[in-house]
């Protein structure tokens, strides 16, 4: 979780002040982190400050699919094969202040399409 309100605005794009006066949203911290991050929806990448490795939106924004087959726990998880449903991590611009966290988990069908659930792209610039 994060240290304040404002590191998540600084930090990601999350559900905050700026979406719930958009939106008509209950103004409380189960629902909205009481800062603003200048966006409404989904924005571009690279927006806010990186990690300590140079890594941008590991949180918030868009929710990210994963290869994991659903399961309630991590009991006999699997990459391969079988399962209708997929986890979906690390929270988006769209969800409640507890759900932006890499340890949320967020189980989707893989036919599913959100605007706030989307995947990572990696480059190598070697």
């Amino acid at each position: 979780y994060w240290t304040s309100s404002r590191d998540a605005c600084d930090l990601a794009n999350v559900s905050d002040l700026d979406r719930a006066e958009r939106h008509n949203l209950e103004v409380s911290t189960e629902n909205i982190f009481g800062c603003r991050d200048r966006r409404v929806n989904t924005g571009p990448v690279g927006s806010y400050t990186p990690t300590a490795a140079g890594l941008y939106d590991l949180l918030g924004n868009a929710g990210e699919w994963t290869l994991d087959c659903w399961r309630q726990d991590y009991s006999a998880a699997s990459t391969t094969g079988g399962g209708e449903a997929s986890a979906v991590r690390g929270g988006s611009w769209f969800e409640r202040p507890r759900e932006v966290s890499v340890r949320h988990r967020l189980r989707l069908e893989r036919s599913a399409r959100f605007s706030h659930v989307g995947f990572r792209v990696v480059r190598d610039l070697e």
